[in-house]
């Protein structure tokens, strides 16, 4: 199976790999990066679960397309909720593209 530039594996749109008769998804696969287009790896399970509908859609003969990832985190540690999503400034700044930044404190 051909491997893509981030080191995972290269699918299409459908998932589908570089075998004709092999889908891949998850943890394993290279992904489009929704803010940026650019492959990369984001191993999350919400993503991975979409990804595992989408490639069986596809077996099952039910053309579906897999559009990119948007990394999003969100985590709760006690009263505290975190949230994190898009891409970090060293990237955005590394491949150029315009952005805006907030921080935003609790009281």
């Amino acid at each position: 199976l051909e491997i893509g530039k981030r080191g995972g594996i290269k699918v299409d749109r459908t998932l589908k790999t570089s075998n004709p008769n092999i889908y891949a998804v998850s943890d394993a696969i290279e992904v489009i990066d929704y803010i940026n287009g650019n492959p990369t790896l984001i191993p999350l399970a919400g993503p991975a679960n979409k990804q595992g509908r989408i490639a069986a859609n596809n077996i099952c003969g039910i053309p579906e397309k897999y559009e990119g990832t948007q990394g999003t985190s969100i985590l709760k540690v006690f009263d505290m909720t975190v949230a994190a999503t898009g891409n970090n400034e060293k990237l955005l700044k590394r491949l150029n593209i315009p952005y805006e930044k907030s921080f935003t404190h609790s009281s």
